[in-house]
């Protein structure tokens, strides 16, 4: 019996130290999972502050996209027709503001839109002569002209317009016309001249069809000189007279708006016939006709800007010359300018955006970026808006870019954890 008990007390002392193994090694492991989960949820806090980081930077991008959005619709504070008038002196009134459209589809009326001080004036594109076979073509006609005041426009209201292009040989492709969907809807709309019908020269679009209280025909397009020479384009209507029609069998084209533009020359040897005389003077001046292509395999002079008419090729010759396309001017006294000179337009518009004045740099010309920078919520942002033309018709395409961060302007360069979102936005 002694000696039962003593083989397991011997039993009892062996297995002491495999006790204390096992403990640290489930200590070990415990550890090494504690330590595992506090590594992963290190990590998932520091992927959460990036993502907010992310979120704010996106939301300052936004923030700079949506307010060059806002400022380029209503104020054009970005593009070719931002308004400059200058202040009025003292009990002078305010200057007259003249916006120049010869581009895009719709215009948005200003808030100090004048219906008691405005004027609107608009010239057709010269028609494009068609091809005549083998042989010399007639001429194209000049674009009419057309004038109306004090229309009565509601300010932040969008203007639908349309300008002719002088692509088209079609008389009715080529009318120029403002505020309406189409030419029939609108308050002032000038035609188009018409292209060439074979050796005969087209017509010169008709005041009596136009639309307007002051209306002046465009020239009429010259027929061919011979078989191997074309005919010179009509010159566009203007503000004070009738566009000169090319002198019938002449190379030359016909002066613009009562000799305030001349024609194109004519070509004198076997080559292309020169362009007409672009607009010249007072604005509302029509443009020169084009010369005529003289010799075999040669074309036409393009039509002057804006609205005269192209020449017709030579023989051989493909299509007639392009026509100068339309134009479409308003000029306006800001309402309320009369009143002891406190209008007058008050200079460039002033962009701000939350709450802060920009300094926007001054559209200079297509394809060059204007930029400005700006802090919401103490996030910086900047902000790029580029316009562009494009196309057979020359449409203006903007792109607004807006590249957002998660810090602050004066930080960005220092801080390592600074991040960046873009908005870009295409219209």
């Amino acid at each position: 019996m002694f000696q039962y008990m003593n083989n397991i007390r011997e039993k009892r002392s062996g297995e002491g130290g495999f006790t204390l193994l096992l403990a640290a090694l489930v200590a070990s492991i415990v550890l090494a999972l504690g330590a595992s989960i506090f590594g992963v949820a290190q990590k998932e806090l520091t992927l959460s502050s990036i993502g907010r980081d992310s979120q704010f930077a996106f939301y300052a991008a936004d923030t700079g996209a949506e307010c060059a959005l806002y400022w380029d619709f209503r104020h054009q504070a970005f593009g070719t027709q931002q308004q400059t008038g200058g202040g009025g002196g003292g009990g002078g009134g305010g200057s007259e503001i003249p916006i120049i459209l010869t581009l895009g589809s719709s215009w948005p009326v200003p808030s100090d839109w004048n219906p008691s001080n405005n004027s609107i004036e608009v010239i057709g594109a010269g028609g494009r002569g068609n091809h005549n076979g083998d042989t010399g073509a007639g001429g194209s006609g000049g674009g009419a002209y057309a004038k109306i005041s004090n229309l009565s426009l509601t300010p932040g209201a969008s203007v639908s317009y349309s300008i002719g292009a002088g692509t088209s040989g079609t008389a009715t492709d080529n009318d120029t016309w403002f505020n309406g969907a189409t030419f029939a809807a609108s308050s002032v709309g000038a035609r188009g001249g018409a292209g060439n019908s074979g050796n005969s020269g087209g017509a010169g679009g008709p005041a009596s069809t136009s639309i307007g209280t002051v209306k002046f025909d465009g020239g009429d397009g010259a027929n061919r000189q011979n078989s191997n020479n074309g005919g010179g384009g009509g010159g566009a209507g203007g503000g004070s007279a009738a566009g000169i029609d090319a002198t019938d069998g002449s190379k030359t084209g016909g002066a613009g708006n009562g000799g305030l533009s001349g024609g194109g020359a004519g070509a004198t040897a076997d080559n292309q016939g020169s362009a007409g005389t672009n607009l010249t003077g007072t604005v509302g001046s029509g443009g020169g006709g084009g010369g005529g292509g003289l010799g075999q395999g040669h074309g036409a002079g393009e039509g002057g800007l804006y609205g005269g008419g192209g020449g017709g090729h030579g023989h051989e010759g493909s299509a007639g010359g392009v026509g100068g396309q339309g134009i479409i001017v308003i000029k306006y006294t800001p309402a309320g300018a009369g009143a002891g000179g406190a209008g007058g337009g008050g200079g460039p518009v002033s962009v701000t955006c939350d709450g802060q004045e920009l300094d926007v740099t001054q559209f200079t010309s297509y394809g060059n970026p204007q930029t400005f920078r700006f802090e919401p919520n103490g996030y910086c942002v900047d902000v790029s808006v580029e316009k562009t033309v494009s196309g057979a018709a020359q449409a203006v395409r903007t792109t607004v870019r807006a590249d957002g961060f998660s810090t602050n302007c004066a930080t960005i360069s220092t801080n390592p954890r600074t991040l960046q979102r873009s908005v870009e936005l295409r219209y």
